[in-house]
């Protein structure tokens, strides 16, 4: 979990939900909470006096869009170190295609998961798999004293606010792939890759959710825009 504190507000939030574009805000500063036993030091101290707004993604948009990304940059044989590898145009021509190609994502996710267990375990996960896809929601504490932000209300949040702001995306900023569309089409693709696998499927990815998206949908109706 990452807080940044923006003006007078802290955002709590983690991985697929509007990092970037909040860290990425001038004179945003940010403390990441990597267990438990740094949870309440930090917030007393990096907190203190300010509003306090957690933001929500839906789990499941979240895990798709955390393997993604993961898969794309994170992970040690990443599409961002073949692009280093092999150069950016090489990486566009030939590669880039190759991500168009449901069967190809199939053969990646199979090879991937048969290295992992934490689809059924959760503490199998490394830290980055963790931050990126894992569920966060289930281990916060939460009380009265927090507002409830969709990530996609974001946007007119800081407007109203009056906070300058960029969104980043971040497969293409990292990627160079200045088509959105692409992006979107690979993204597609991934999940097309995904349902024919045997480790993974709609049901595996809803179990391993499950606890997240109750917790999710009770904060929803608390939602800032939702009750206002």
């Amino acid at each position: 979990m990452i807080i940044v504190n923006v003006n007078d507000i802290s955002f709590f939030t983690t991985g697929k939900i509007a990092t970037t574009t909040l860290v990425s805000i001038p004179g945003a500063e940010s403390r990441e909470i990597k267990n438990k036993s740094e949870y309440v030091p930090t917030v007393m101290n990096f907190v203190a006096g300010k509003q306090k707004v957690l933001l929500l993604r839906e789990p499941e948009e979240r895990f798709y869009a955390g393997l993604f990304q993961y898969l794309m940059i994170e992970h040690p044989l990443s599409f961002l170190n073949w692009k280093k590898e092999i150069g950016f145009s090489l990486f566009n021509t030939v590669f880039v295609p190759k991500l168009l190609n449901s069967t190809y994502w199939w053969n990646l996710i199979e090879r991937y998961f048969d290295s992992v267990d934490w689809l059924y375990d959760e503490e199998m996960m490394t830290g980055q798999e963790k931050y990126h896809f894992g569920n966060w929601l289930t281990g916060l504490e939460l009380d009265n004293s927090f507002d409830y932000l969709h990530f996609r209300n974001l946007s007119p949040f800081l407007d109203e606010k009056s906070i300058q702001h960029t969104r980043f995306n971040e497969s293409k900023f990292m990627l160079g792939i200045d088509n959105v569309k692409l992006v979107l089409d690979i993204f597609e693709q991934m999940k097309i890759g995904i349902s024919k696998t045997k480790h993974v499927n709609e049901d595996n990815v809803l179990d391993f959710i499950k606890s997240e998206r109750l917790i999710y949908d009770k904060l929803m109706c608390k939602e800032y825009y939702a009750v206002q």
